[in-house]
């Protein structure tokens, strides 16, 4: 929950430099949209939801689309489809604030993703674990170790 008197955007608080918290750009990306972060009030009315601490930008270098999310936790870069999407023809005639909260539907889809990815694959290895099912191989004049899990 937000503490803001009503629904406000990052770039219109005093005080406030939003591209000290923007996610950096690299040589090449061409900037699309850049969302700060905001607070929207609940469908209900009571309150109003936190994005305060994610700014978004969408980029397109090289064909492809990127979503840039800076958070607390750092800086991200999400590779979000190639020169076949219509995504920024999509996104263009939406207002500001739904097209922030589209980049944020993006985002967290990614998130969700990657989370259920990495469990997965934990879960993959903690049964191979006791089954004795991980080989491990030197690779002869390198250093470094080839390591996999042999099929049931």
């Amino acid at each position: 929950m937000c503490r803001c008197d009503k629904p406000t955007r990052n770039d219109e608080q005093r005080g406030w430099d939003t591209e000290l918290f923007a996610p950096a750009l690299d040589e090449g990306d061409a900037l699309l949209f850049d969302e700060c972060g905001r607070c929207r009030p609940q469908v209900n009315g009571t309150g109003s939801i936190d994005y305060h601490s994610h700014h978004l930008r969408l980029v397109l270098r090289h064909g492809t689309f990127y979503l840039l999310a800076k958070h607390g936790g750092g800086q991200e870069r999400i590779d979000v489809g190639g020169q076949h999407t219509r995504l920024a023809e999509l996104l263009a005639p939406m207002d500001s604030d739904r097209r922030y909260l589209m980049l944020y539907q993006l985002y967290g889809v990614h998130r969700s993703a990657a989370h259920n990815a990495r469990v997965t694959e934990m879960q993959r290895w903690k049964l191979a674990a006791p089954e004795k099912r991980i080989r491990t191989r030197k690779q002869r004049g390198r250093d470094q170790v080839k390591v996999w899990i042999e099929k049931e």
